[in-house]
């Protein structure tokens, strides 16, 4: 990995330490007293220099409460290394991150994002297992809108069994986890390129307009599973870059199509699509509407995106590309979403038209519209 930074110097290689299988133990260890962690931080600064990575990663999964004070302590003393070995040796200082939940609890009861937020350099928000096996329910893993009917960057996806051929809708009860795919070997989760060899063997692909997200069902083995495409990775990115975030962080490279092995896309055609949208020219910033009685189509992601009832359109010519948004050629009120080359007709709520720069329903002064 290391190696990348020989063809691209802007790479920036990070090493992480923690995870949820490392538990919360091993970090009330190191950070039991400032000693600790100075000694934590001192060891931490030899191998990230001796072995050429640009920062550090603190992944502490997860603090809670009573060890509020603990964790901003061992982050404050950590950024107070890294400071101090900067000064001190006349070198570039290392990048301090931290991975954090984005359960809105955890965030304001322990992470403390306006405290957090002045000690790191990035903030990486875990915006993915909202649903698994664990659940009673079909749900989606990492929406990024909430659905109409639920009271509330991931490549890989949730794998169920279904109770019965016909429950394979949202909200509808499953059984227990899958079976692990053949390359994997994790039951109850498959791969990108494990979903789209199911998709290629028949099983039905379907979206969910409410929450921009795909999943895909086996009514023949009962076999049910979310996961996130192109075209949701693309929505994903926009969302980015309109809100202006940082960045957006992706839960594993391993697990995208690494080889173009089954989704017939190209290599990494999840990464690679949210390098395409972040180098492309920024979308414009929709104005606000003059008139108090206009109504602007901004999405937060706890509101739905605004759009009416589907039709499957029958013309796959439709879709250019297997995973996008594009408005349609007739109709700017209207926009088609492509999912595995199957595409859908939606249409705008109102006077709103559909903006392809941004993908949502907009405002009709920030749409160049050319159809008739």
């Amino acid at each position: 990995m290391i190696e990348l930074k020989k063809d691209n110097p802007d790479l920036k290689v990070l090493l992480a330490v923690g995870g949820y299988n490392h538990g919360t133990d091993r970090f009330l260890a190191v950070a039991q007293s400032n000693t600790t962690i100075d000694m934590f931080a001192s060891n931490s600064i030899h191998l990230l220099r001796h072995y050429g990575f640009d920062g550090l990663d603190i992944s502490w999964q997860w603090p809670d409460p009573p060890t509020r004070s603990i964790f901003q302590t061992f982050v404050e003393r950590m950024r107070h290394a890294f400071d101090n070995e900067t000064v001190a040796q006349d070198l570039k200082r290392l990048i301090l991150s931290v991975t954090v939940s984005a359960d809105t609890i955890l965030l304001d009861t322990v992470y403390q994002p306006d405290q957090i937020s002045r000690l790191v350099d990035f903030v990486l928000l875990m915006t993915f297992d909202f649903f698994g096996t664990w659940a009673r329910t079909l749900a989606h893993h990492s929406p990024l809108y909430v659905r109409r009917h639920d009271v509330t960057v991931s490549d890989t996806g949730p794998h169920s069994m279904l109770a019965a051929a016909s429950q394979h809708n949202m909200g509808d009860a499953f059984n227990v986890g899958a079976p692990s795919g053949p390359y994997t070997h994790c039951p109850g989760i498959l791969a990108y390129y494990e979903i789209c060899e199911k998709v290629a063997e028949g099983w039905t692909s379907d979206f969910l307009v409410d929450s921009r997200e795909p999943y895909a069902y086996s009514t023949s083995t009962l076999r049910w599973v979310c996961y996130d495409d192109p075209a949701s990775f693309k929505t994903k990115a926009l969302y980015v870059m309109s809100e202006e975030l940082a960045g957006a962080m992706v839960w594993s490279l391993d697990l995208d199509d690494f080889s173009s092995h089954g989704c017939s896309d190209g290599r990494f055609p999840l990464i690679s699509q949210l390098k395409n949208v972040f180098q492309s020219a920024e979308p414009s910033t929709p104005q606000t509407p003059s008139s108090t009685t206009a109504t602007s189509a901004t999405l937060s992601p706890t509101t739905p995106p605004p759009g009416a009832d589907s039709t499957t359109a029958q013309h796959n010519d439709l879709c250019p590309e297997p995973f996008s948004f594009y408005q349609h050629p007739d109709d700017c009120s209207s926009f088609i979403i492509c999912s595995f080359g199957k595409p859908a007709v939606f249409t705008c709520p109102g006077n709103l038209l559909f903006n392809p720069v941004t993908s949502n329903c907009d405002d009709p002064r920030n749409v160049q519209c050319s159809s008739g």
